[in-house]
């Protein structure tokens, strides 16, 4: 049995003590825990301020996605999925993706409609009329990886039996978290 001792909380009880939150969030966590921790890069993500649109409108079935501008990234057609059900009153859902420098300029306190933003840019990309019916919109915080030079899969502390593992370890990519937790997992258990 191991134990890590932060100078806010105690961890004891098991056998490996695995940590797979952002770069940032586990070095604040960690940092008076192991030495480990100082090969984190200090800031490793850029936000992304995302907004779900339901609208009304003829949108041509082939456009499924949108590669877009130095204010939204990318635009997914969510209602285009097999099997996607809508509501009665929606003919699309669309989910948009601001890039990280304007969501970084803008920051999670903006004063600025995030949803009726995201509306203007899809209706004006479109060049048509659609109509509002629903919006949510949600900040990010650690979205978007930063071009960082971190080439380890995960970070190991054997003393105390840490492992920290993230997407952040292994590209940024969801896949690259599942990498990491995969590699950590098999030189853990070898």
């Amino acid at each position: 049995m191991a134990a890590v001792v932060c100078r806010w909380c105690a961890f004891s009880g098991f056998d490996w003590l695995i940590v797979s939150s952002p770069a940032e969030q586990s070095r604040t966590l960690l940092d008076s825990c192991s030495d480990v921790m100082a090969l984190v890069p200090e800031a490793v993500h850029q936000p992304c301020w995302a907004a779900g649109l339901a609208t009304r409108g003829i949108i041509p079935a082939d456009v499924q996605g949108i590669f877009g501008d130095e204010t939204v990234r990318w635009a997914s057609r969510l209602s285009s999925r097999p099997g996607f059900r809508k509501a009665p009153d929606v003919d699309d859902v669309w989910m948009l993706h601001f890039s990280p420098e304007w969501s970084e300029q803008q920051g999670k306190e903006t004063t600025v409609d995030i949803g009726q933003t995201g509306f203007n840019w899809l209706q004006t990309i479109m060049a048509t009329g659609l109509e509002k019916t629903a919006e949510y919109r949600h900040y990010w915080r650690y979205a978007n990886i930063k071009p960082v030079t971190f080439d380890q899969p995960y970070l190991l502390d054997e003393r105390q039996r840490l492992a920290v593992i993230g997407a952040w370890c292994a590209g940024g990519r969801v896949e690259g978290a599942w990498l990491s937790a995969q590699k950590c997992i098999q030189d853990l258990s070898g």
